[in-house]
């Protein structure tokens, strides 16, 4: 085991905070979940070293130092109020872990097609080490969504984490934009401070394109790489656009608007196609989120008009922004990525055909498509139990977003964006941004039935005038 210097630093301070600052812990927590590429510690060696993540360090501590808290938790109002999205979590990871029965059964005698490669080569079905690692990846991830959702069943608290996961993405954009000075000016990029996982999925600042002129070093700044970062950034997009839509700023409009403008061009910058389509989706979901609000929406679809419309200009008259365009998005489904995507969506539903019930066992089928996902590896059981904790969030978001409920409207945002990506770039389950939002959505739903309506804060009278002067003075949510 190794142990990198930034990471011996995230653990010194998440021990101090755990002893003498457990509020400054579920802060360091939320800030380094964008920094996915960042380890406390490597395991192994080889092809098979990986990183202990920091979030999950922290994240485990903060978990630990909520359940020996002096108040039990079973008589918080937050971890009664989010009882039923509680009860959905651990129904799914149930499915998950009576899935593993299909490959301990079998012990090799079937076997389910290799993923990723474009051939006919296929893999022993059988219980091993592998199905265990990733099934903690996501006993933990659902244990930090109920503990997430649980913390923030207030307005204020969510507006809060926001804060902060809003801050730590600004951060992740501005020295992504560092790492491609890096690369144009031919400067040696500082690695081993922030991407210090050694494991082969975290090697993402490593990836270059080969193009016409040359080499070109993608971006996947503290991220694992460019399509995670894309994915991080992307949910504090929509956050923005959605706060800045409600004229209810985050962290002060004129940041807000710099912070977007940082996030948007390290997103155009990072060559990747989960980028560039996803800042359509985000402006689609916020124009939704806000129309569901019966604020102005229609300059965010004339927005995403204007910006296909810009892409495909400057892509046709800027030859390097066509071969960039042509190679991350045109001609993905002819070669590379995208038909491997197809083809392992295919895959996923021919081992769904074969193990209906309870699928082949988690994780023992890839898949990019989240539906196929889950079905190949956890059957109808899964993907019922999954929807069983997932549709209730979207719908409780759905109607406090009609009751103008700030936090409703934004986290209702943020989630359907999140499903949109998990859908067509997979899920990354062992990435911490997936379980917040999952969790601060269900704060969200808890907290819209005492949050006051935003045209409420709006009204006159001598009251809402002092609420109105005060909310003006902090120029924040």
């Amino acid at each position: 085991m190794t142990v990198p210097i930034t990471g011996a630093l995230i653990i010194f301070v998440g021990v101090w905070f755990f002893f003498f600052s457990p509020r400054l812990l579920y802060a360091a927590m939320i800030i380094s979940i964008p920094f996915s590429a960042t380890a406390v510690a490597n395991v192994g060696s080889g092809d098979s070293e990986k990183g202990v993540a920091a979030w999950l360090f922290l994240g485990a501590l903060w978990v630990f130092r909520e359940t020996i808290s002096g108040l039990s938790l079973w008589h918080t109002p937050g971890w009664f109020s989010t009882r039923r999205v509680r009860y959905g979590l651990l129904a799914f990871l149930g499915a998950v872990v009576a899935s593993l029965s299909v490959p301990l059964f079998l012990n090799g005698t079937a076997s389910v097609p290799e993923q990723f490669l474009l051939s006919n080569q296929t893999i022993p079905l059988q219980f091993g080490m592998y199905n265990l690692t990733q099934t903690a990846y996501l006993a933990f991830g659902v244990l930090l969504a109920i503990f997430a959702a649980a913390e923030n069943c207030q307005s204020s608290r969510l507006v809060y984490t926001l804060k902060l996961y809003v801050g730590s993405c600004a951060f992740a954009a501005a020295w992504g934009l560092f790492e491609l000075w890096c690369g144009v000016s031919g400067h040696e990029y500082p690695a081993y401070i922030f991407n210090t996982n050694a494991g082969q999925s975290a090697l993402g600042y490593m990836e270059v394109l080969n193009l016409a002129e040359g080499t070109l070093t993608r971006i996947s700044s503290v991220a694992l790489e460019p399509s995670v970062l894309a994915q991080e950034l992307l949910l504090a997009f929509v956050v923005l656009l959605v706060c800045l839509g409600l004229r209810r700023p985050l962290l002060g409009k004129k940041w807000d608007y710099a912070v977007l403008a940082l996030i948007a061009t390290t997103l155009l910058a990072s060559t990747s196609s989960t980028a560039y389509t996803g800042i359509f989706a985000a402006m689609v979901v916020a124009a939704i989120a806000l129309s569901r609000a019966g604020k102005p929406w229609k300059p965010y679809l004339v927005l995403a008009a204007t910006a296909v419309a810009a892409g495909a200009l400057v892509t046709a008259v800027v030859p390097l922004a066509g071969q960039i365009v042509d190679m991350m998005l045109l001609s993905k489904f002819e070669a590379g990525s995208g038909l491997e995507r197809l083809y392992s969506t295919g895959l996923a539903a021919q081992d769904f055909m074969r193990y209906p019930l309870l699928g082949a066992g988690w994780h023992n089928v890839n898949c990019t498509d989240l539906v196929f996902l889950i079905l190949a590896n956890t059957g109808l059981v899964g993907l019922i139990t999954f929807g069983s904790f997932l549709l209730p969030i979207l719908r409780g978001l759905w109607v406090s977003a009609k009751q103008e409920k700030l936090t409703g409207v934004i986290l209702l945002s943020a989630v359907a964006l999140m499903v949109v990506l998990c859908q067509a770039a997979g899920l990354t389950y062992a990435a911490g941004y997936v379980w917040l939002v999952l969790g601060l959505g269900a704060g969200a739903v808890a907290a819209a039935r005492e949050e006051p309506a935003i045209e409420t804060k709006e009204r006159v009278g001598p009251s809402h005038h002092r609420m109105a002067r005060t909310n003006s003075a902090e120029g924040t949510c």
